[in-house]
């Protein structure tokens, strides 16, 4: 069959395979235009992306049961598709002077990777990310990391901030650190160490 091109443009008479592999380069394709479903097997999963941020200084968080945002642990990533998983890697450095605290982990405000409400009638239990109990000495540090998937965002091509919340169980007389244990004095077991966030999108 001839290859022809009538008056509105169109092409007829191309076979496949027609056309040579330097005719259509990626350049040419519109955004979006290839879709995990005609991608072959296994071709899906590319890291597509990488956000993070380093929290090298000492922060004092004072004891209240409200929780609030670990100022430099927040990261912002635009996803590039609706269907692309989220993976998120932290790891928080965390003194204690007495009593608990908890970490929550969000995106925007919702809250992620939580534990079930606690059944009716029982106080002072909160849905978090990670809680512990009181550290009597005031040296010790405790390195808190995590992994999570956040497959729910459906935000292809709007910004997504993540981040991360201390709270305390005593509203009033404790208090809890970042990067810093409870003690701090000119001894070489205080010692001073950095947290981290990190946002990495993986293609579907």
């Amino acid at each position: 069959m001839a290859i022809s091109i009538d008056g509105t443009g169109t092409i007829t008479g191309i076979s496949v395979g027609g056309l040579n592999d330097s005719i259509i380069t990626s350049s040419e394709l519109a955004n979006a235009a290839v879709t995990s479903a005609k991608l072959a097997s296994g071709a899906g999963g590319k890291i597509l992306q990488i956000q993070h941020v380093i929290k090298t200084d000492a922060e004092n968080y004072t004891g209240t049961t409200a929780f609030q945002d670990i100022s430099g642990l927040s990261v912002n990533i635009t996803p590039s598709a609706n269907d692309s998983q989220i993976l998120l890697l932290g790891t928080v450095m965390v003194g204690n002077s007495s009593d608990y605290y908890a970490l929550k982990l969000l995106r925007g405000s919702t809250a992620l990777f939580e534990g079930d409400d606690p059944p009716a009638g029982t106080p002072l239990q909160t849905p978090a990310l990670y809680g512990t109990g009181t550290d009597n000495y005031g040296f010790r540090l405790q390195a808190i990391s995590f992994s999570h998937v956040d497959d729910s965002h459906s935000s292809g091509g709007t910004q997504l901030t993540y981040k991360l919340q201390i709270g305390h169980t005593n509203a009033t007389t404790y208090s809890s650190y970042i990067n810093l244990a409870s003690t701090n004095g000119n001894y070489n077991y205080y010692y001073r160490p950095s947290s981290s966030l990190i946002a990495i999108e993986v293609a579907a």
